[in-house]
């Protein structure tokens, strides 16, 4: 089993949107990395500027931080969410998302979920926490709704779902 470090935290894509969240992050104290390779000039500026410590490659980075982000543009998308089943694979193979035989047991059950993670938000936003987590699980859950108890669903559908608005 891999040691990581969960104060680190891993942000897979630091353009925008994501140096925006990692920023936020920094300026709490917390250790930021992310994945220089392939990436932009302006990305790489964005990401030093912040203090965003550099790692080889994603397993690296999966390996060493405690907590995974992927903030980019619905269109930008394509292409990292195989990267993320690829990775989960590696780092929790006993997780739905780290098998795709486990997966479509999730997508058969999610429709409980999305009812559960829509009373958290609740519960959260009558303590007066923001909700956007339990809100962004509601709505992925909500996407698998159609599957409910089908034992059939693969999983190549039920991640076709999740590229789909």
């Amino acid at each position: 089993m891999v040691e990581r470090d969960t104060g680190i935290m891993g942000m897979l894509h630091p353009g925008a949107m994501g140096a925006a969240v990692a920023a936020q992050a920094v300026a709490a104290g917390t250790t930021v990395r992310w994945l220089p390779a392939g990436r932009s000039a302006a990305t790489r500026r964005r990401a030093e500027a912040i203090g965003l410590l550099p790692a080889a490659d994603l397993r690296e980075l999966a390996d060493g931080c405690g907590t995974l982000v992927s903030v980019c543009p619905p269109a930008a998308g394509h292409g990292v969410l195989d990267d993320l089943l690829a990775l989960t694979a590696h780092t929790m193979p006993e997780t739905p998302f780290g098998s795709p035989a486990r997966l479509t047991s999730a997508g058969a059950k999610a429709w409980r979920w999305e009812g559960e993670m829509r009373e958290i938000a609740r519960t959260w936003q009558q303590a007066g926490l923001p909700t956007d987590f339990a809100d962004a699980a509601a709505g992925t859950f909500a996407r698998w709704t159609e599957h409910k108890d089908d034992p059939e669903v693969s999983a190549a559908r039920l991640i076709e779902d999740l590229r789909t608005e």
